[in-house]
């Protein structure tokens, strides 16, 4: 299996030259965390590592987790590879 840089790095340019062709990004992280319900699961982990990061306002003096330590580990819980997760947080 290939990994996320080799993966993103077949992505053909977008017509004008500004960064990849969206269409094939979103075909390829697709196929890279295995389809649509997958790659829309971890949509759903992203949003809730969010809100999770929120955290209490009256906890503002403490430094919490960041929303991507956050994600990487409800990723990992819900069956996501590290580089799965790190794709994902490559091309939001």
């Amino acid at each position: 299996m290939a990994t996320w840089q080799e993966t993103y790095e077949r992505i053909p340019d977008a017509q004008f030259g500004a960064g990849k062709d969206e269409r094939a990004l979103t075909e390829a992280f697709e196929c890279f965390v295995g389809g649509p319900e997958r790659a829309f699961r971890l949509m759903r982990t992203y949003r809730r590592a969010r809100e999770a990061a929120s955290g209490n306002r009256y906890r503002l003096h403490r430094k919490g987790p960041t929303i991507e330590d956050i994600f990487r580990k409800l990723a990992l819980r819900n069956g996501f590879t590290d580089e799965q997760a790190n794709a994902y947080l490559h091309i939001r």
